[in-house]
């Protein structure tokens, strides 16, 4: 399995050693490669990947977008989606449901996400959350959405 992570660092960080973090919890063996955080991107990558001397038969990408240019690397290279290699995104964008295969994704609302952050910063704001607090911090659930390409 591949951890196909983004490149630019800072709070993006965070996602990609959660993914490894839980890979070596379940002894997972992962390969973990970075590229920017684009289809064209994540496309050049997995073909590089793919020409590797290790055998993937799954790639999980940093998001969905990503995960879309895997999808068509795979198809450039004649590798059947998920039979050869499955592939899961993280996003849930109505993306997912217009390449083919439909793509797995682990789903986060994006209402959801938009009415904590401005909850979060209201009481940042308002002095009832510290900055440096573990209130400050929000931990978001998603949802596997399981659809043709895994």
């Amino acid at each position: 399995m591949a951890f196909l992570d983004s490149d630019q660092g800072g709070p993006a960080v965070s996602r990609g050693n959660a993914v490894a973090a839980v890979a070596s919890e379940l002894n997972i063996q992962l390969t973990h490669i970075h590229a920017a955080p684009s289809a064209d991107a994540a496309r050049e990558a997995t073909k590089v990947l793919l020409d590797g001397p290790k055998d993937i038969d799954g790639l999980f990408a940093f998001n969905d977008l990503m995960a879309a240019g895997s999808l068509k690397a795979l198809w450039d290279l004649g590798r059947a989606v998920p039979e050869d290699c499955a592939v899961i995104g993280i996003d849930g964008i109505p993306l997912g449901e217009l390449v083919t295969p439909e793509l797995t994704t682990l789903a986060l609302g994006l209402r959801t996400v938009r009415r904590a952050a401005v909850g979060l910063l209201d009481g940042l704001l308002a002095g009832a959350v510290e900055p440096d607090n573990t209130d400050a911090r929000l931990t978001l659930q998603h949802q596997l959405v399981v659809r043709q390409s895994a």
